[in-house]
């Protein structure tokens, strides 16, 4: 009984601290510096490609002027992972195919993990799953693109331009066919005859001139910057602090913060998005909202600007700045990024084997991949909520607030530091520094007088670990004119109705005479 009972007392005393445990984490924020871990698959994996799911924008805006060139660059429709979640890029041109007995060698096992700075920034600045909003098409220069099978094709090409146009230092991450034929080269059609990377710049120029297609200069500003992409420093969050005096609203019951815009401060052109944690251990309920005061329910991935909101409960007993929110902006990691070959066997048209299939006669055995999906880094920032003092003018039998007073703070020991307002039909909100204070009334509202007649100055201690609440009070004064004219008229009203009273009398004795 006693092993028991002892077996008892440890499970319960387990259960006791696997709660707090629990309400630990669950009031604190979660946002921690660190690095996501990169999601390529490992080992054979599908993808989401079918036979004729192709797109060629530049052939579709020459039309016949460059029809040998321009057949060249065609890639995959909405070319993704068999999830369909995460773009795919095959970075390699590989126009020419080899024979249906040939085959593609690799070199070595695998192909270098990427590590071209110029390369993880055209993949991370074009289309892919993580950065949807500081990108090659964010800018807006060339217009704005929304079509997705538009962003990837772009960011498709521009990999292989930007690939053939260094092809020298960059072959490591070519594969190599069993013709010979570098897998970085571009060819006109299936043939052995090269175009020049200055021809394809050309081809990619005179077709982003046609009407309806300007966005294929997004192609040669992507590999431009990308040329001229170094990597940065380490990745930070600007500084983030908010007004000390948060707007107070006790008539519908909430305090908000002005507008808050994290920026990052560092590492700019690897920022995405920023996430917001707020750790509420008092459990005010506080919460996030846009900047007309709507609640966002979804705090991960943020641009722009948000309030936080905090609902009142006893605002006297308030600690406000308990309320810690933490920013964390995420960036693109500067880091390489690895890849994977997949291998059919057979000839294939199945929509889950990456091919190339052009007559029916030469196809692509082995492809190499990068996907649209990779590292990336957070750094977080945060700030506190700021306590106030609130002090109210209030009649002291109704308890509402009384406008018309002026009102004059002092700090004391300190004569320069002074605060003097009109009271209104609100509260008055003030940031003060710790420390003791005296307030004054100099002139009392219309009709009122304070409640013993004579003293109109009360102290005050501020703590700003919590809101500090002040309350003056006044009393009525007494209308006694008011009270003079009402005794005349019951006199008067008194009088009158004695008067008829004798004239009634006086007429009735004369008629019994």
């Amino acid at each position: 009984m006693k092993i028991a009972r002892n077996a008892l007392l440890s499970l319960g005393l387990f259960l006791l601290l696997a709660v707090a445990f629990t309400s630990f984490f669950r009031d604190s924020y979660a946002i921690t510096d660190g690095v996501k871990n990169n999601t390529l698959p490992s080992g054979t994996w599908t993808t989401n490609y079918s036979t004729g799911n192709s797109q060629n924008y530049i052939s579709d805006a020459l039309g016949s002027t460059y029809s040998n060139r321009s057949n060249n660059f065609i890639t995959y429709k909405d070319y993704k992972i068999n999830n369909t979640s995460t773009p795919v890029y095959s970075y390699m041109k590989n126009l020419v195919f080899p024979a249906t007995t040939e085959s593609i060698t690799v070199q070595g096992t695998n192909p270098e993990n990427i590590t071209d700075k110029g390369m993880l920034y055209i993949i991370s600045h074009g289309y892919n799953k993580a950065n949807t909003s500081y990108n090659i098409f964010s800018t807006g220069t060339y217009g704005s693109v929304t079509d997705n099978n538009i962003k990837q094709y772009i960011t498709q090409i521009a990999l292989w331009l930007y690939m053939y146009e260094n092809k020298a230092s960059l072959s490591k991450y070519c594969i190599n066919t069993g013709a010979g034929y570098g897998a970085c080269d571009f060819r006109v059609n299936d043939s052995t005859t090269l175009v020049s990377a200055s021809d394809v710049r050309t081809t990619i120029t005179e077709a982003a001139k046609k009407s309806g297609y300007n966005y294929l200069n997004y192609i040669i500003k992507l590999v431009d910057d990308a040329k001229k992409y170094t990597g940065e420093a380490s990745s930070a969050m600007a500084s983030i602090s908010v007004n000390s005096l948060p707007t107070v609203n006790e008539k519908d019951g909430y305090i908000i913060t002005d507008i808050i815009t994290p920026k990052a401060s560092s590492n700019n052109t690897n920022y995405m998005y920023y996430e917001v944690e707020i750790s509420d251990p008092n459990k005010y309920g506080a919460y996030l909202a846009d900047v007309n005061g709507n609640k966002i329910t979804n705090t991960s991935a943020l641009t722009g600007s948000f309030r936080v909101v905090v609902p009142i409960s006893d605002l006297s007993n308030m600690k406000l700045d308990t309320i810690q929110v933490t920013v964390g902006g995420h960036f693109i990691k500067n880091n390489g990024y690895g890849y994977t070959v997949t291998a059919s066997s057979v000839h294939s048209n199945s929509a889950n084997n990456l091919m190339n299939n052009y007559n029916d006669t030469k196809y692509q055995k082995y492809a190499n991949l990068l996907l649209g999906d990779f590292a990336t880094e957070v750094a977080s920032t945060n700030f506190k909520l700021n306590n106030f003092t609130k002090i109210s003018k209030t009649d002291i039998t109704t308890g509402k607030e009384l406008a018309g007073a002026t009102l004059v703070v002092t700090k004391k020991n300190s004569n320069d530091e002074k605060w003097t307002w009109v009271s209104g039909d609100e509260p008055h909100y003030i940031t003060l520094s710790d420390g003791d204070y005296t307030l004054c009334e100099t002139i009392p509202p219309k009709n009122y007088k304070t409640p013993d007649g004579s003293t109109s100055c009360i102290d005050f201690t501020v703590d700003n670990s919590k809101v500090t609440t002040v309350k003056m009070e006044n009393a009525p004064i007494p209308n006694t004119a008011a009270s003079v004219s009402k005794i005349a008229y019951i006199v008067g009203i008194l009088l009158i109705l004695g008067g008829v009273g004798i004239i009634a009398i006086n007429y009735k004795n004369k008629r019994e005479a």
